[in-house]
């Protein structure tokens, strides 16, 4: 039994090929978005990830931005604590 392999999309179908990206931009537009790619700053998803609020932190197993204060007995229970 032999399976075609022509209808089954894998990675290296998805990417894109350089040949046929020059042959139809040209290499010179495509040595320019390559450059001013590499040249653009480029923009941190984890920046976000300071301003979300404990809850949704908690949530997508991160640590609170904020540490609560350690825990003090009270002076009559420090010999039990």
């Amino acid at each position: 039994m032999t399976q075609d392999h022509s209808l089954a999309l894998s990675k290296l179908d998805l990417t894109p090929n350089l040949d046929l990206t020059i042959a139809h931009f040209g290499a010179r537009r495509v040595l320019w978005a390559a450059v001013l790619a590499l040249l653009r700053p480029q923009s941190s998803a984890l920046a976000g990830l300071s301003e979300l609020d404990d809850h949704l932190r908690r949530d997508m197993g991160l640590p609170p931005r904020t540490t609560s204060p350690p825990v003090v007995p009270p002076p009559s229970l420090r010999g039990f604590w």
